[in-house]
């Protein structure tokens, strides 16, 4: 009898405790139908609020392809904090098509935002057509203490100068292992990934390329011309633990179609590692922009073909800067510096 009345104590507790503990949730228990080209912000919209309602949780997104018009919001109410994960299966597709207005996913005031395993497509429009561009922002996220992107696929999306396809801001950004191909964020200023005064920002094992082929179609707006794949804009006021410190983009395949390839000003530490880079051969083609930067190491990276004579490496106020191993393909030269630069040069030849 005692051990019965214990296992019942135990069991009353352990299902009171569970009360509070979020549970994955589905967008089809709200109505989202796959492959039904009908709007599924909605029963997208109605899943995120539950689980944010729990205090956290995991949004489980089917197979198949879901049609996104419309905002998502990923914000509880107050400043309550909270963890949120969207997870799909590499099957799990989001089609975007919201214009300039809208901001696809939207997160703020959350302890953590991890995106997995999805695939965010744009409508398959040419330049200059209505429906061209598919969002103002595709992800954007600030105020999140940790921002994690991981195994997911961009492809075929427009966003306008001053946007960007990724934003992250005052949040501490991961993105691993995903893909960004066929997309633009518009020259001069657009972005595939904005980082404005992120925590941190990490890009490791990414491709940026002009197209991309997925379930037997074509997508590329990389032809409109990006301004860059990668841009950083740090705040050199903020001196407390939440300014940003250092960037990390290490082993990361980057395509012409952007004007710089990677766009860094003000933070104090820039780390580039075993990324390769074809640079952009027009007039403002370049692979790396460096800008009021304490001090930066650029190694084992591989700087491809241009039909100009184009910089791997554009300096601007840069205070130190330490290169090893690097190779440049035809009409690609070392670098470009508007003031004399503390440099400490290794294993590179063409680099003379």
């Amino acid at each position: 009898m005692h051990s019965y009345k214990l296992l019942l104590l135990i069991c009353c507790l352990l299902t009171i405790t569970g009360l509070g503990l979020a549970q994955d949730i589905r967008p089809e228990a709200y109505g989202a139908i796959v492959n039904d080209n009908i709007d599924d912000t909605p029963a997208v919209q109605a899943a995120i609020d539950a689980v944010l309602e729990e205090g956290g949780g995991t949004v489980v997104f089917p197979s198949g392809r879901l049609n996104i018009t419309r905002t998502i919001r990923v914000i509880p109410n107050g400043y309550v904090g909270g963890e949120i994960k969207l997870q799909g299966n590499r099957g799990s597709v989001l089609d975007f098509s919201m214009g300039t207005s809208g901001y696809g996913i939207y997160a703020g005031n959350l302890n953590s935002l991890n995106i997995e395993d999805l695939v965010i497509t744009g409508k398959r429009v040419e330049p200059g057509q209505p429906g061209f561009y598919d969002a103002n922002y595709v992800v954007f996220s600030n105020y999140v203490n940790q921002t994690n992107i991981t195994r997911c696929q961009f492809y075929g999306l427009a966003v306008p100068s001053g946007s960007a396809i990724v934003y992250v801001g005052n949040t501490d950004a991961r993105i691993a292992d995903s893909q960004f191909d066929g997309d633009l964020g518009a020259y001069p200023e657009g972005a595939v990934i904005l980082a404005d005064n992120p925590r941190g920002l990490t890009v490791t094992r990414c491709t940026f390329l002009d197209y991309a082929n997925f379930n037997g179609q074509y997508y590329s707006k990389a032809s409109g011309f990006v301004g860059s794949w990668i841009k950083v804009r740090g705040n050199p006021e903020i001196n407390d633990a939440n300014g940003i410190r250092r960037v990390l983009i290490e082993d990361s395949r980057f395509d012409e179609g952007a004007a710089t390839a990677v766009n860094i000003n003000s933070v104090p530490w820039v780390d580039i590692s075993g990324i390769s880079i074809n640079v952009n051969g027009s007039d403002y083609g370049r692979g790396v922009f460096l800008k009021n930067v304490e001090y930066a190491k650029v190694q084992e990276s591989w700087f491809g073909w241009t039909v100009l004579t184009r910089p791997a490496l554009d300096l601007e106020n840069v205070g130190g800067l330490e290169v090893t191993a690097l190779k440049f393909g035809g009409g690609v030269y070392f670098v470009r510096q508007q003031n004399p630069v503390e440099m400490t040069v290794k294993f590179c030849p063409q680099c003379n």
